[in-house]
């Protein structure tokens, strides 16, 4: 850090520094500075701007680069105040409130992987498995209006809701909501056969999903189809037991 090198103060702000490095040869692929002598690299360190990370990567987000470069500061009174600070400014520049959900894609595998570790659907999931997963499945963000299966068509494939939630509807009327940790659709895979799907299924605020076809499930390693299979069973009978209470309630049991 600068201070080291002018014989300053050190303390927890040379090690925000310091991870500030690691942070920005991990989104550049380079060191915040180069040159040609040690002398030359350490006036650069005490005395020249970086440049910011979205400099080499033009997609990054703005909050990116200022969390970066304030990690990077000469003056270590001008860095995070604390740990706590440091960890809440990365979490709000990485997971920003008011981030639309727009649809489309979602391309970045470590948002994937993010997405999939904060969803509790995977929480008996490993990290190996994840990865498999990040690879070949798809996510998806969607909004308000998306119709993702029609009562009566035959489907393939399922999906697991990581954010927002879907109206589950038959013959017009709602049966059920699908939110977050949920999946839907998983009766195709169940059977082992493409089956007219019993209700029609629209996004009714903005979502991330995660779409799984029953060709990728059944290619998939054993432990992985296990690990998905057990979830759909305690999902299943969570349903069942949910839905004879309602009947109980009713006075239909």
């Amino acid at each position: 850090s600068p201070e080291q090198i002018t014989g300053g103060e050190v303390d927890f702000r040379s090690d925000i520094y310091s991870l500030g490095v690691v942070m920005y040869r991990l989104l550049c692929g380079h060191l915040p500075f180069n040159a040609s002598s040690m002398d030359a690299i350490l006036h650069h360190i005490v005395q020249v701007k970086p440049d910011p990370p979205s400099r080499m990567h033009p997609g990054l987000p703005p909050a990116i680069d200022q969390f970066v470069l304030r990690a990077l500061e000469k003056d270590p009174a001008r860095r995070f105040s604390s740990w706590s600070e440091f960890s809440e400014t990365l979490l709000a520049a990485t997971h920003p409130k008011d981030a639309p959900a727009t649809a489309g894609a979602i391309s970045n595998k470590s948002d994937k992987f993010t997405l999939l570790r904060q969803c509790e659907f995977f929480e008996s999931f490993g990290d190996p498995v994840l990865w498999a997963i990040v690879e070949d499945a798809h996510f998806e963000r969607h909004v308000e209006g998306d119709v993702l299966m029609r009562e009566g068509h035959v489907g393939e494939g399922f999906y697991v809701v990581l954010s927002g939630e879907i109206r589950i509807t038959k013959q017009g009327r709602l049966i059920d909501v699908a939110t977050r940790n949920q999946s839907i659709g998983e009766v195709s895979y169940i059977l082992e056969s493409r089956v007219p799907r019993t209700a029609s299924c629209v996004v009714s605020h903005d979502t991330t999903l995660l779409h799984i076809t029953d060709e990728w499930m059944r290619k998939a390693p054993l432990l992985c189809r296990s690990l998905f299979e057990r979830v759909f069973l305690r999902q299943m009978a969570l349903r069942l037991i949910e839905t004879s209470q309602r009947l109980v309630g009713r006075g239909l049991g």
